[in-house]
């Protein structure tokens, strides 16, 4: 197993210090390789240091505009509540591939949050897209965002939503 690939697995089972030590040994031979920087992006978010996390994506997305990339970057921003940022990040996924659904998901959540009537249009958009999907991330984003969440009339809006579709 390459280094790279020994990284992403100690990532995935929550080993960042030993996922850590790999990327930025790897990113010191070859500063020039996008997915490390996506990856160190990625480390980053996990360890909620967002400023840097977003330094790293956007250094991934400079040397290649990978859709993955715009549409982590966008969820990194979301974690932080900096709505704006992640709807421009979810956009520009949507001029690389017009038909991603996560992409047209979690666009629809960011206006849904501003109280934007624009967040119907990417939902049926969606959905149009992969009904199945649609409907599993609703419930998922239902379930882990919004199911303790202090704001009032949230989770009725995007329960009428799951029974609009």
């Amino acid at each position: 197993m390459d280094k790279l690939q020994t990284a992403k697995e100690y990532l995935s089972k929550g080993r960042y210090r030993e996922a850590g030590n790999i990327l930025n040994g790897l990113i010191r031979e070859n500063r020039d390789n996008d997915e490390l920087w996506y990856f160190l992006g990625v480390l980053a978010v996990k360890l909620r240091n967002y400023d840097t996390a977003q330094e790293y994506l956007e250094r991934a997305i400079s040397l290649n505009k990978k859709p993955e990339y715009l549409w982590f970057r966008g969820m990194a921003y979301m974690e932080t509540l900096e709505i704006e940022a992640a709807i421009y990040a979810f956009r520009e996924v949507l001029e690389i591939d017009k038909n991603n659904v996560d992409a047209n998901f979690f666009l629809s959540i960011c206006y849904l949050l501003l109280d934007d009537s624009k967040s119907d249009f990417y939902m049926k958009k969606a959905y149009a897209k992969d009904k199945k999907k649609t409907k599993q991330l609703l419930k998922n984003f239902l379930e882990a965002f919004v199911g303790g969440s202090a704001r009032p009339g949230l989770k009725s809006k995007i329960e009428k939503q799951i029974d609009g579709l």
